[in-house]
């Protein structure tokens, strides 16, 4: 009656063995032809995880660009600028609650996206009698 006995705490440790896995990785450009990009379109990349993301940083061509994440999810988007030359770059570090961080680059494709904002050159050879309005 009234009498407390010895308080007991108990700390439990719980880990996830399941290691971080890329269940898939898209990249899309809005060209016509999806394997080049030119000034205005926009690269689209979607990476699904095997765990939820909790966090990210996306980089594309160099530059930092937003993400939406929404579970196992990572959507980035990046309009072509201008005087852009080259195959696509990309780096994307994914972060877990319980595991590892992942990082996805353009290294880890075996295809990609050309960057073409160069205007088309023509150039005449052998025709010294051409004018031009």
């Amino acid at each position: 009656a009234g009498n407390l006995g010895p308080s007991i705490t108990r700390i439990i440790t719980v880990s996830d063995s399941t290691p971080v896995m890329l269940n898939s990785l898209r990249i899309n450009t809005s060209n016509n032809n999806p394997a080049y990009a030119k000034t205005g379109d926009i690269i689209a990349v979607t990476l699904i995880a095997n765990q939820p993301i909790s966090n990210a940083n996306t980089s594309i061509q160099n530059m930092a660009v937003n993400n939406t994440i929404q579970g196992n999810t990572l959507y980035a988007n990046y309009t072509v600028q201008n005087s852009q030359q080259g195959n696509l770059t990309f780096e994307i570090t994914a972060y877990f609650d319980s595991s590892l961080p992942l990082t996805v680059s353009e290294s880890n494709l075996n295809s990609s996206i050309f960057i073409d904002t160069e205007k088309p050159k023509i150039t005449l050879i052998g025709h010294s009698n051409i004018t031009t309005p």
